[in-house]
């Protein structure tokens, strides 16, 4: 990816979260890494956990061109991680393992990039069992030849590799992720057929 107006060494340590002390570090069984080609433009990453109404998308900005999230999230909702809800530092934030701490079922915005200089980073230590959406948002003017990479790191190994053109505008999905028994399968939505039967 191209990255005038970055420094070549920015890569970011991925891999592993923590959660309070240091003792209660976990391996990442989810990462997903979102880097384009515009120092000067702003894509925002979501994962959307889905719920008994289906799949929301919080952050709007620009259309919505969805084929699985139905309806904007109801104000307070964490069941989409984003930006917002989805730092260290930020609350309410999603507490998707029910726990009511911040630990290794929840989500975490680990890199929120707004210069397209380092990757976009979302993970999850142990996630559970259920369908994720992973989204993104354009945000701003999207030059013509923006170019974006997903990559998705399942259990340390890379499940999904792929670039595309961004929409000029809009909140698009990017793939599907579905655990079943503790295995993660990647839809990458590119046919119509269902990668993970």
């Amino acid at each position: 990816m191209g990255d005038d107006g970055c420094s070549e060494d920015c890569e970011m340590e991925i891999g592993s979260l923590c959660y309070g002390e240091p003792s209660s570090c976990v391996a990442s069984r989810l990462q997903v890494i979102l880097r384009w080609n515009q120092v000067d433009l702003d894509v925002d990453l979501s994962l959307a956990r889905e719920s008994a109404e289906g799949f929301c998308w919080s952050g709007l900005s620009g259309t919505v061109m969805s084929n699985y999230a139905t309806a904007q999230c109801a104000d307070g909702t964490t069941e989409t991680c984003f930006y917002s809800n989805c730092l260290y530092d930020r609350t309410p934030r999603p507490d998707w393992d029910g726990d009511g701490t911040f630990s290794p079922g929840d989500p975490l915005v680990r890199n929120d990039e707004i210069r397209g200089c380092t990757p976009e980073i979302l993970e999850v230590g142990d996630i559970a069992d259920g369908r994720y959406l992973v989204m993104a948002n354009p945000r701003g003017v999207v030059p013509e030849d923006s170019v974006g990479e997903l990559t998705i790191v399942v259990d340390g190994e890379a499940s999904l590799s792929q670039t595309a053109a961004f929409p000029l505008n809009g909140f698009y999905d990017l793939a599907l992720v579905l655990v079943a028994g503790g295995a993660i399968c990647v839809d990458d939505l590119q046919t119509p057929e269902n990668e993970c039967q």
